[in-house]
């Protein structure tokens, strides 16, 4: 039996199956809103597969109330596993050759489907993209990033996506459209790893097996900023940095493989310190207790370092007031530098491109000498970092000097526990003696 072409809106022929997947949990007061919505699309050629994970209120009879009223809609019944495997168990029951993803406590246009793949259609594009409205109790606002409507390929969303990449635009799953066949022929799956970002981590996999994207003007989503979400409770400064330091790898493949990387790292690797925001939040910067900053007034000595440059010691400079009073003070103040780098987090970083981190994401100038280790690592140690992704850093003396920092040498490193480390005992002698020999030396740019 061959199916007749649905009209969508009068305009054009839809024979396209769109697969609509909501994971619900407790969501008896949304959840009626969000179908209407989906139940109300122009495009009307879809399957929704609502995914019951576990509720404990009234969603599943909603749910089933629903299926026996449209048969597009089904029912997926399973115990409580998370968001990530309700997507996961949605996909893998698709039968649509194009899948969007709703929240039961949002809706959507009337429009949205079409939208999307309309765009993804017309264009020939693998993934679509729109805006959103973000809706809180007392306002709505519009959200987009991207400044042009149109197809656009691979390499111009990552360089939009760089700018922002903590963005919701480019993060959530709700705002875009994927072909099934991408997901199915590559094994992509939401990773149940991670209590957030998850959704950013399966589009980054995403990113990698697709030409183009089309990218929609238009609003396709109406996401509602709930007090108490998930992401006004678990973003906060430690748990931000420790989730982007489990996507990082994701994220930087996606540059490598573009050949964007060289080019772009230290804005590539301030990926690190972005926030999940979507326009209007960031996480909390806890201030400073009192006696840390009177005894960074008090000292005669501040040593920054050594340590992983985004993950030890960014955060320190990030809690309110340190890198202020750091900058402010007039101590002698000598950042030490890594000897190694580090394999997802400064890979392929010079001196100048730690030092600039470290003014650059602060906004302060912190210091004004940099000690660097000048002792030959030996070449069985250099070949063992070298298969885990790390090497010597390279000690570009003009650049570092351009910065307005002067430059000290001395041999430092150690590796008696068969890793290379700074020796404590060589660095503390050496850290004593510049400061006694430079400490009234100041360095300008």
């Amino acid at each position: 039996m061959i199916k007749a072409p649905i009209l969508c809106e009068g305009r054009r022929v839809c024979p396209v199956l769109v697969s609509v997947i909501v994971p619900v949990y407790n969501a008896e007061k949304t959840l009626e809103r969000c179908l209407r919505s989906i139940r109300g699309q122009s495009w009307r050629e879809l399957e929704v597969l609502l995914v019951n994970d576990g509720s404990t209120d009234g969603s599943l009879d909603i749910i089933r109330r629903w299926c026996a009223e449209d048969s597009r809609f089904r029912c997926i019944d399973k115990e409580n596993t998370g968001v990530s495997d309700s997507r996961n168990r949605a996909m893998a029951q698709a039968s649509g050759e194009l899948l969007q993803f709703v929240d039961s406590d949002d809706w959507i246009p009337s429009n949205a489907t079409r939208l999307l793949a309309e765009a993804m259609l017309d264009q020939g594009a693998d993934m679509a993209i729109g805006d959103y409205i973000r809706v809180t109790e007392t306002t709505t606002a519009e959200k987009g990033h991207i400044p042009r409507e149109g197809k656009i390929s691979r390499a111009e969303y990552a360089a939009y996506m760089m700018q922002a990449p903590a963005n919701f635009y480019y993060g959530v799953m709700w705002n875009k459209m994927y072909r099934a066949a991408v997901v199915r022929d590559n094994g992509l799956t939401c990773s149940s790893e991670l209590s957030w970002c998850e959704d950013f981590r399966f589009n980054l996999e995403y990113l990698r097996h697709v030409r183009s994207v089309a990218v929609v003007f238009q609003p396709v989503y109406f996401y509602v900023k709930r007090k108490g979400s998930l992401v006004d409770t678990q973003v906060d400064l430690a748990n931000t940095v420790k989730t982007r330091r489990a996507l990082f790898r994701d994220y930087k493949e996606l540059y490598d493989e573009l050949d964007m990387y060289e080019d772009h790292k230290l804005r590539i690797q301030a990926f690190y310190l972005e926030f999940a925001r979507d326009g209007h939040r960031r996480p909390e910067r806890p201030p400073a207790l009192p006696q840390v900053i009177e005894a960074i007034n008090a000292a005669d000595m501040i040593v920054l370092g050594p340590g992983s440059l985004y993950t030890s010691i960014m955060p320190n400079l990030l809690t309110e007031g340190v890198a202020q009073a750091v900058a402010e003070s007039d101590a002698f103040k000598v950042y030490v530098l890594n000897v190694m780098t580090q394999d997802g987090e400064t890979e392929g970083y010079t001196a100048s491109d730690h030092i600039g981190a470290l003014f650059s994401n602060s906004g302060e100038r912190l210091f004004d000498w940099c000690l660097a280790n000048d002792r030959e690592i030996p070449a069985e140690l250099r070949e063992k970092y070298e298969k885990e992704g790390a090497e010597p850093v390279y000690v570009d003396e003009r650049e570092v000097h351009e910065l307005g920092v002067g430059l000290l040498r001395a041999p430092v490193a150690g590796w008696a526990s068969g890793y290379v480390r700074h020796d404590p005992d060589a660095l503390a002698k050496e850290l004593l003696r510049l400061y006694h020999e430079k400490s009234h030396t100041r360095v300008y740019g």
